[in-house]
């Protein structure tokens, strides 16, 4: 839940996301660009994009391990990426 239904910020990342994950420790937000090939990684805290992650493809949803050292990526073109 919310404390409001206000957009507090906007964070360009230069692309339509599709699929989003959380890292356990709440630090960084991974979003998968289908139309670029790239995931990107926005800090939580600054509320900034930090980098971009050349995938290719068309990269789906998101998955982070639990203990926030693999991000698993699905690819519509029909592999899986591990980032790490």
């Amino acid at each position: 839940m919310t404390l409001s239904d206000d957009v507090v910020v906007d964070i360009p990342i230069g692309c339509g996301g599709y699929g989003l994950a959380l890292t356990p420790d709440g630090e960084q937000v991974y979003i998968s660009c289908s139309l670029n090939g790239k995931v990107e990684v926005v800090d939580v805290a600054t509320r900034t994009h930090i980098k971009s992650i050349a995938v290719t493809g068309s990269p789906r949803r998101i998955a982070v391990s639990p203990d926030g050292l693999t991000v698993v990526v699905p690819n519509e073109n029909g592999w899986v990426d591990f980032i790490q």
